[in-house]
């Protein structure tokens, strides 16, 4: 009825219904609930395609029913029409199962003869027997709960099949229902539960096979297990989500989604901790199922959320129920901020433990106080920067501010000894500020006897100027104008040599210089006549020009050395190799 290669909404397949069960005469065992929880499946395979489908419903009809034309129901692309389709088809089904289906849902319908009933006017045979399924979703398992699969006592059938074998059918169906039910309660209920009639025990295993639905997973429910294993899997499983998992979280979940959420809270809940040198679980067994998920949900929520909590909380505290998860945050948050207060990140990465960490806070925190102290009675007032308080700091930032104040002390004692104060004086000034005002003082009384001695020198400033100028300004002056006095006497007494009489009043410092370089160069060129007068008396063609003093010495002592050893002439040491060779005299 269909093109394959484009797959319509609806494949219907007609098959013979042989009695030796080929083509489609096995398809009459479907009737059977039994049949339908071993074969939930149909497996269709074209050239085009291969899929497998779900058998949602059984049904027995009349064919060419105007009420339930299944076979010419092919495409459509009404979601309300194939909705309405569905419903007939599931009113009709003569099996209740639990396979859901949606109008997006590609569907393959299995038809065939059925001897269940025949028109009662012609005795002809009209009945079908029609498999409705839906093709397995993308990403959907093919499992099936056919557990959960029922008869259905009152399908929709045609109106001959009503005439045709009413009472026959309502014997067999009551039987076959009973016989079902029995079948069904033999499949949840333990024999110590199977007391009262059928259909209160047939209720009782529907509600076990709707907590079984939300506690126990797909894979299980197919496992076949025994109806005490079932009861005794739903009452741990029950306290199990009663300790993890929120009251929404239960009634939202699939099963497996449930205890997925419950194992990754029992691997928070039941780390490994270090209890008396022993690694045991934070909380044992015992202790978590004598507890609900309103006890825990705050833990848990700290632990995943705080991976290093074992540094900042003890594992007691953890441990014991009556203090909050709230509580046990605030403990926490102040714990951290008083590692943070107290050490570097580097010293306490070096802890594995909150009994370790506390003590070498507490060891800090005395540090600390000790710094703190050494501060106050160095600036009684001293402060962090931005005006924070001294106990508001870490201690890296006191033992900065304690060795600024240390350093500003050691100069403060270094002026004061050069100003003059003895050790004990120095020690009457414990705070910095105070010894500052005392050096103040000394100095003060240093500058003003300074001055005057400056005052009093030769080339001093004016006094304005000097009231300007600091004190070591001022001791600079003072050697500066000593230094100037030295050499000035230095100079006078050179002068003196050459003029006795020489006072140099009035005289500055480069004018005396000047007048000393002056009388040193006559005096030079005066040696220097003589020892020409000297050479030129023994070598009368003797070049001096360019000679220096020493030369000039050189060149006597060498001529005077020659005259002596008897030698005659002129020699290179005598005479200037650059002269002329005139040999009248030349003019020194």
């Amino acid at each position: 009825r269909v093109d394959q290669s484009k797959p319509s909404y609806n494949t219907v397949i007609y098959g013979h219904n042989m009695g030796d069960g080929t083509t489609f005469g096995y398809l009459q065992a479907y009737k059977k609930l039994s049949y339908y929880q071993q074969h939930p499946l149909i497996s269709y395979n074209s050239v085009y395609r291969k899929d497998m489908y779900k058998i949602f419903a059984v049904v027995v009809c009349k064919a060419d029913d105007p009420d339930f034309d299944y076979h010419n129901f092919i495409d459509s692309d009404d979601d309300a029409a194939k909705n309405e389709y569905i419903e007939k088809i599931m009113e009709r089904s003569i099996i209740k199962t639990t396979v859901d289906v949606k109008a997006t849902d590609r569907l393959l319908t299995l038809s065939t003869c059925d001897y269940t009933f025949r028109d009662p006017d012609t005795n002809k045979l009209i009945a079908r027997l029609v498999i409705f399924s839906r093709a397995v979703r993308e990403g959907e398992s093919e499992t099936v709960n056919v557990n959960a699969a029922t008869l259905n006592p009152n399908p929709v059938m045609p109106k001959q099949w009503y005439e045709y074998i009413k009472k026959q059918q309502e014997k067999k169906a009551a039987e076959e229902l009973e016989k079902e039910q029995k079948a069904y309660i033999a499949l949840w209920l333990t024999e110590s539960e199977m007391t009262g009639t059928i259909e209160e025990q047939y209720a009782k295993a529907q509600e076990r096979a709707a907590l079984a639905e939300r506690c126990l997973t797909a894979e299980e429910l197919s496992e076949g297990l025994t109806p005490q294993k079932i009861l005794d899997l739903i009452q741990y499983r029950q306290k199990l989500f009663a300790m993890l998992l929120t009251a929404e979280e239960t009634d939202q979940n699939t099963a497996s989604k449930k205890l997925a959420l419950c194992q990754e809270r029992l691997d928070i809940l039941q780390q490994q901790v270090t209890v008396n040198g022993e690694k045991v679980p934070l909380f044992s067994d015992t202790q978590l199922f004598a507890s609900k998920w309103g006890q825990l949900q705050g833990r848990y929520q700290l632990l995943t959320q705080q991976k290093d909590w074992q540094l900042y909380l003890s594992v007691s505290d953890v441990q014991d129920l009556n203090i909050s998860g709230d509580s046990l945050q605030s403990t926490l948050t102040a714990n951290q901020q008083r590692a943070q207060k107290y050490l570097t990140a580097e010293q306490i990465s070096q802890y594995k433990s909150w009994n370790e960490l506390s003590a070498a806070i507490n060891k800090a925190e005395a540090t600390i106080n000790q710094t703190i102290e050494a501060i106050k009675v160095l600036n009684p007032s001293a402060a962090g920067s931005n005006g924070a308080a001294l106990t508001d700091m870490t201690l890296d930032e006191l033992k900065a501010l304690l060795s600024a104040l240390q350093q500003e002390r050691s100069k403060l004692e270094a002026d004061a000894k050069a100003a003059g104060m003895t050790a004990d004086e120095i020690k009457q000034y414990p705070s910095n500020a105070a010894l500052q005002q005392a050096v103040n003082e000394k100095q003060k009384a240093q500058r003003s006897a300074l001055i005057e001695e400056i005052l009093k020198m030769e080339g001093a400033p004016a006094r304005a100027e000097l009231e300007s100028k600091s004190l070591d300004e001022l001791k600079t002056i003072k050697a500066q104008l000593a230094e100037q006095a030295s050499q000035r006497a230095a100079l006078i007494a050179e002068i003196q040599k050459y003029e006795p009489a020489f006072t140099g009043e009035g005289k500055s410092l480069a004018e005396l210089q000047a007048h000393l370089d002056s009388l040193k160069a006559a005096a030079e060129q005066k040696q220097k006549d003589a020892l020409i007068a000297q050479i030129q008396a023994l070598d009368p063609n003797y070049n001096p020009d360019g000679k220096t003093l020493e030369q000039l010495q050189a060149d006597l002592a060498a001529l005077q050395a020659t005259q002596s050893s008897g030698g005659e002439g002129e020699t290179e040491t005598a005479s200037d190799p650059s002269a002329p060779s005139d040999p009248s005299p030349t003019t020194p």
